[in-house]
């Protein structure tokens, strides 16, 4: 069965690009199953529309959202997109909504072209043996907030390796209570805790 790393609610498609990149950089994610349930090609104009602002509400996922298609062992329901000369397909969840929520790119329909450099190749073309590189808070975040709703779990993250305390056990000098996290390169991260309401 096919399967895709879908981005949420992306702007457009360099943010979809970048996004996918991320997801399978940071957390080793390996996509989601899908089936396409309606093949759906746009006029060049068209699919321009749509790669500029995937957030807009279209009548085309409108439409696919009422039929309330089920998922089955095959995955989501998914409507692919193309375009007449377009390098890539689109495979878009719309999760009951009516604009493109979920986007995700087929399957070996991204190709590296010549002369791209080494970087960009090693964003699609990354082994997941390898630990993933460049911790930076906003990673950690990620990584995080995937694991507290339930689409990652640590060893499918950046997070895999890594040890936390509390910030008593740390001696950490402060008041607020959190957690002091160690990656395996040792590098650390403070998450505080904080009561708002």
């Amino acid at each position: 069965m096919p399967k895709t790393i879908f981005a949420r609610k992306p702007v457009n498609l360099n943010q979809l690009k970048s996004d996918v990149a991320d997801l399978k950089r940071l957390f080793n994610s390996q996509g989601d199953a899908y089936y396409v349930a309606e093949e759906l090609q746009l006029s060049n104009q068209e699919w321009e529309r749509l790669t500029e602002d995937f957030l807009a509400d279209r009548p085309c996922f409108h439409q696919f959202s009422e039929k309330n298609l089920p998922a089955t062992e095959e995955g989501t329901p998914c409507i692919r997109v193309t375009a007449p000369g377009s390098e890539i397909a689109l495979i878009i969840d719309t999760q009951g909504y009516d604009y493109a929520r979920y986007v995700g790119i087929e399957e070996n329909s991204f190709q590296i072209e010549d002369g791209d450099d080494e970087d960009d190749a090693d964003e699609w073309e990354e082994d997941d043996d390898e630990p993933a590189e460049g911790l930076t808070e906003e990673a950690v975040e990620q990584a995080l907030w995937g694991m507290l709703i339930g689409e990652w779990d640590v060893d499918n993250s950046l997070l895999m390796g890594c040890s936390a305390r509390t910030y008593s056990d740390a001696g950490v000098l402060t008041y607020n209570k959190g957690l002091v996290i160690t990656m395996p390169d040792g590098s650390e991260f403070q998450l505080t805790i904080v009561q708002s309401r």
